[in-house]
């Protein structure tokens, strides 16, 4: 049995470490030596928090006095003068690769500094002169680094009230050994064991102390502070540094999951240079024009997947080594994401391409680094979706209004409007059932007054009043205050009494056209204008076209139009032209003074109707001198 947090092995039948009571767990020999270990002497690479370590350079261990270490440092300078290089027990590598004059006269400084001195005694050994670390330091001077991982292991494990810096020596034995990777196991138990150390109050009192005690320098509560900080930066750089050395993340992934620190080396080596890469990729993304002159250009999308798989290769090696928390790294991956939700915009609304836009944005969601960023891409992310979506059920209609199939594409949007809650898609089924309607009720319009033309008095009645139904029941589709298009409704039926009564049809004329002109006014160039009118048309002819008061069916003996009168009234079914047509085929003909005045009339008609057509004021004038004259008098007669 192990516990994690003593980083101590425990009786196999415990249940709960005797040092600190937190429950203890079977563990693999993660931190023993196994048979992945040589027994074999072999040197090792130290790190730069080791190899550089004044303490290390001096070939002493931290508790020597000053005296000596100043002792040391000009011991070493002599013999290197000389070419000769000391050789002591805590070399793990070859002096010449770290012990020179510069090196030594740069260690002598850091011992005699009390703010740099304190991480030399920190991350070095402290290895008092009693028979059992003679035995560890005979073990490493012959490079047999099993025997004295043992050996630490077991002083750990067989003395009672283990101090600070036997806990330090194992934690720093470990550390150093990570440098092979034939000692791979010691990661997590070396983790665990600079936590420990690192998160305990009491090991560092017992550790200020012994510096105390050992150098004669006071700190203040500072610098004690700023170290404790320092050191765990420190020990990121170490992990970071073996990761890139062995090329395994393991290393600094495994210290990231314990401590939430990012140490210099780590910026160094390897935030910034994958940093630099993703800003590098993101410009590219940047200089990326999406426009309709382009539109759906596969190239350009190819182009794009390609720069985004790169910057997601760059986030996996940050993910590698558990960087995905620190605070650069999220905001180059909310850099990132923004310039990919960029271009998913011109996509969408320049290409129309919702599939691309989508992916662009399921990507941009994946790659941010805040919550904040993430949330603002999901609703763009259903947005889209939605976009879609609705795009499945309005293409077809589009397609359908393109060829002008109205009543299909009108009833194809009537089938979906009772299926959907959806605002947008109600907003955009809205505004193509107005096209329709207006679309539908246009040409049942013209039917009607071409049926009514051809004598087809019924079908042109049932035309008029479907068209009236139609606009009537999609009368919210437009821009019309319905109460007033009620009133003007009510209106007709008293409006058709009066004439029928009186036997002036200017009643019906003067009426519509107030209706035109206020369509005109209130509408022009809308779909309101066209609206207006026919619903009022549409309530007037049934009517008479039921008490047969009108009718459109030409006479056996003449089938000519009212040429004059129907380029004064703009309009060939207007009613008066409808009277003057009837006098005309009931009456006038009928007497042979009557037919010499029509075959003239058809002779020079088309020519005077050519010249009023199109100009208002001769068109108002043959209403005053023309039009109106002849109705009074046809009314007349007709009575």
């Amino acid at each position: 049995m192990y516990c994690i947090n003593c980083d101590l092995s425990t009786p196999d039948d415990s249940i709960f470490c005797e040092n600190c009571g937190k429950p203890v767990k079977q563990v693999p020999e993660i931190h023993l030596i196994g048979s992945s270990i040589p027994n074999t002497p072999f040197t090792l690479l130290l790190p730069t928090l080791f190899r550089t370590n004044a303490f290390h350079i001096l070939g002493l261990d931290t508790g020597i006095d000053p005296k000596t270490i100043q002792k040391r440092g000009k011991e070493i300078t002599t013999r290197l003068k000389i070419d000769d290089i000391p050789e002591y027990n805590l070399d793990f590598e070859k002096a010449d690769l770290f012990r020179n004059e510069s090196a030594v006269k740069v260690a002598l400084q850091k011992v005699n500094s009390p703010k740099d001195s304190i991480g030399e005694y920190f991350f070095w050994f402290d290895i008092n002169p009693d028979s059992t670390n003679q035995e560890i330091l005979d073990a490493i001077k012959n490079a047999e680094y099993s025997k004295a991982l043992s050996l630490f292991q077991n002083s750990t494990e067989s003395i009672e009230g283990i101090s600070f810096s036997q806990r330090r020596n194992l934690a720093v034995f470990y550390s150093v050994l990570l440098c092979n990777k034939n000692f791979k196991s010691c990661l997590i138990p070396s983790v665990n064991l600079w936590n420990t150390l690192m998160g305990s109050p009491v090991s560092w009192d017992e550790f200020f102390r012994f510096y105390t005690e050992k150098t004669g320098f006071i700190l203040d509560q500072v610098i004690i502070n700023e170290f404790k900080k320092q050191a765990v930066s420190q020990l990121s750089d170490f992990y970071a540094e073996i990761s890139n050395q062995l090329n395994d993340s393991d290393y600094l992934l495994e210290y990231k999951e314990r401590f939430s620190v990012t140490g210099n080396k780590t910026e160094k080596d390897v935030i910034n240079p994958v940093l630099q890469k993703i800003h590098t990729y993101i410009e590219e993304l940047k200089k990326i024009e999406i426009s309709s002159g382009n539109k759906n250009d596969a190239t350009l999308l190819q182009k794009i997947d390609a720069i985004i798989e790169k910057i997601l290769d760059e986030i996996d090696v940050l993910s590698s080594f558990g960087l995905d928390e620190d605070s650069r790294v999220k905001a180059s991956r909310d850099e990132a994401a923004k310039a990919i939700r960029e271009l998913s915009i011109p996509i969408h609304n320049e290409w129309n391409n919702q599939t691309s836009s989508l992916e662009l944005i399921n990507t941009a969601r994946d790659i941010c680094g805040t919550m904040g960023y993430g949330a603002s891409l999901g609703e763009d992310l259903r947005q889209v979706q939605e976009t879609k979506n609705n795009s499945l059920i309005i293409n077809p209609i589009d397609d359908t209004i393109e060829h002008k199939r109205f009543a299909e594409a009108l009833q194809m949007i009537e089938n979906q409007e009772n299926k959907s809650n959806n605002s947008r898609l109600v907003d955009l089924l809205k505004d193509r059932k107005m096209v329709c309607v207006t679309a539908v009720a246009i040409e049942r319009y013209i039917r009607a007054k071409n049926a009514f033309k051809d004598g087809k008095n019924d079908e042109a009645k049932n035309n008029y009043e479907y068209t009236a139904s139609l606009i009537y029941k999609n009368l919210e589709l437009f821009n019309f205050n319905k109460a007033t298009i009620d009133d003007i409704i009510q209106t007709i039926p008293s409006k058709i009494s009066i004439a029928i009564a009186i036997r002036d049809f200017e009643i019906l004329d003067r009426f519509r056209d107030n209706i035109i002109d206020a369509a005109k006014k209130n509408f022009e160039g809308k779909f309101e204008e066209d609206i207006l009118i026919i619903l009022v048309d549409s309530h007037i002819y049934p009517p008479l076209i039921r008490q047969g008061l009108i009718s459109g069916k030409p006479s056996s003996s003449s089938s000519s139009s009212c040429f004059v009168i129907t380029a004064s009234m703009g309009d060939r079914h207007h009613p008066n032209v409808l009277l003057l047509q009837s006098f005309r085929d009931t009456w006038l003909i009928q007497r042979d003074w009557g037919c010499w005045c029509n075959a003239c009339y058809e002779k020079i008609g088309p020519h005077f109707a050519e010249i009023i057509r199109g100009n208002w004021y001769l068109q108002l004038l043959s209403r005053l001198f023309i039009v109106t004259p002849s109705v009074w008098i046809a009314k007349k007669i007709l009575k």
